[in-house]
């Protein structure tokens, strides 16, 4: 039996005698090695300036690209869209906000073309429009993830 137990503290005591590297940092300033967000993944904020509406649409998205809310969208005053996306490869995230319609309003996001497709939504709720979504006859292939959609 004192051989058994003397082979198990061998056992236990063996790992933590192993070296784990100098513990002293290398010389010189850090540099950074990784890459930025935007050289990730380039996001654009949804305004007037990036994706300009009309008196119709709040926001009318026309190149691919990373988009996103920087505040709530209010589309009570229209009488039509929130966003319309008019491209493949668009995706949006709402950033937490809420997009808001009226009466009159018909949808918060509408997808407005033939074959749209690789279409990603996310991160907020639409509240308040005849349809939340509207993806159109034929669009396909995206995704809507952490969307809440509310009295539509």
């Amino acid at each position: 039996m004192p051989r058994l137990s003397l082979a198990l503290v061998v056992l236990v005591a063996a790992p933590t005698a192993t070296h784990a590297g100098p513990l002293t940092p290398p010389a010189g300033a850090p540099t950074p090695t990784n890459k930025t967000l935007s050289e990730v993944e380039p996001r654009i904020p949804l305004t007037q300036d990036t994706a300009p509406g009309t008196g119709f649409v709040v926001f009318n998205i026309l190149q691919p690209g990373s988009y996103y809310l920087v505040e709530d969208l209010q589309a009570a005053n229209l009488s039509g869209f929130g966003i319309v996306i008019g491209v493949s490869d668009v995706t949006i995230d709402l950033n937490g906000y809420t997009m808001r319609g009226g009466d009159t309003p018909s949808d918060g996001i509408f997808l407005n073309g033939p074959s749209i497709s690789n279409v990603h939504l996310r991160n907020g709720t639409i509240s308040g429009f005849n349809n939340g979504l509207n993806f159109g006859p034929s669009s396909s292939a995206g995704s809507i993830t952490d969307l809440t959609i509310q009295d539509c």
